[in-house]
């Protein structure tokens, strides 16, 4: 008989976020591909809101679609349940307020049955709701790896970003899938979950690819657009950097404190440069030199942490 199983489960983990989650499935009903050949589960991350209304009120627009409740709160938690519930072998994790092209899943289906990858991902572009203040640059919310033009393995050092990411579900699920002790928790600023559960299926010898033309587009939100809130993500991204690295000898210390010096001093001469040509105002040159100063203390931190937490640790008993 024939498998009418999805070949790809699109999860989207959300909370308190119906409005925005309206458009994103939305932008999924209207995928080239056809709504046959993509499951979309909704992981409601204990919402308080309209959430679940809006999740019932798509469910006949597509064959395959679900709405689970993950009670935890927390990002890694209501990922890692999203991959124990997906119908698929490969599961896509897209953010509530992110809105895929149509040919998203077109896209995304030959690179799975290709298999070359473990886990792949694409560009991110931002897409606007709401004024932003002036000095906003788009560059603020994308992302891609600029220097690579084909489908090809990310470079050393490199990731895929956790908002347009593609998953094989059984080799996510044998390490361990998302780390509960990194993301988001609620309105709580942390990063890192996807960077590390990439980086250990790197150690394992599996391959991270990117698709350039697998697109999805970001929601630009006013309420991160302060020049506090963006120094303050440098900092939480810095810290979460620094625990997935898991390195707390003292060559560490000693390259966190050279960057902690000499990375504001690049920022500061970029911002110069830019200002000069007057493609920046005084908040993009704080960004681009304090961001720089906070992601390296985020580092510092998060090393003094480690390393406390570590001489905590009775020695073993013979």
């Amino acid at each position: 008989m024939p498998d009418h199983r999805p070949q790809l489960t699109v999860a989207i983990c959300t909370r308190n976020r119906s409005g925005l989650l309206t458009q994103a499935l939305d932008a999924l009903s209207g995928q080239t591909a056809g709504t046959d050949a993509f499951e979309v589960l909704v992981v409601d991350n204990a919402s308080t809101d309209g959430t679940a209304a809006v999740a019932q009120g798509f469910s006949s627009r597509f064959r395959h679609f679900r709405h689970v409740l993950e009670p935890t709160l927390g990002l890694s938690h209501a990922r890692n349940t999203a991959l124990r519930q997906a119908a698929a072998q490969w599961v896509c994790f897209l953010d509530d307020d992110s809105l895929a092209a149509p040919d998203y899943v077109a896209v995304a289906l030959p690179v799975c049955r290709q298999g070359r990858f473990a886990c792949f991902g694409g560009a991110v572009r931002p897409w606007r709701r709401d004024p932003l203040p002036a000095w906003f640059l788009d560059e603020y919310e994308s992302g891609s790896l600029r220097d690579i033009r084909d489908v090809s393995a990310v470079p050393e050092g490199s990731f895929v970003f956790g908002n347009n990411m593609v998953l094989r579900k059984d080799i996510a699920l044998g390490l361990g899938g998302f780390d509960p002790a990194l993301g988001m928790r609620g309105n709580a600023i942390a990063y890192g979950e996807e960077t590390d559960l990439q980086a250990r299926m790197k150690a394992a010898g599996h391959v991270v690819g990117y698709v350039p033309d697998l697109v999805v587009r970001h929601y630009a939100r006013p309420e991160k657009y302060t020049v506090r809130r963006q120094l303050e993500m440098q900092y939480r991204s810095g810290a979460a950097w620094q625990t997935i690295s898991g390195d707390t000898s003292a060559g560490m210390l000693c390259a966190i404190l050279t960057k902690l010096f000499i990375s504001p001093a690049r920022g500061a001469c970029i911002s110069a440069r830019r200002l000069a040509a007057g493609g920046y105002r005084w908040q993009n040159a704080l960004i681009e030199t304090g961001g720089r100063l906070c992601f390296s203390l985020g580092r510092l931190l998060a090393w003094q942490a480690m390393r406390t937490a570590s001489k905590r640790v009775p020695p073993c008993r013979r």
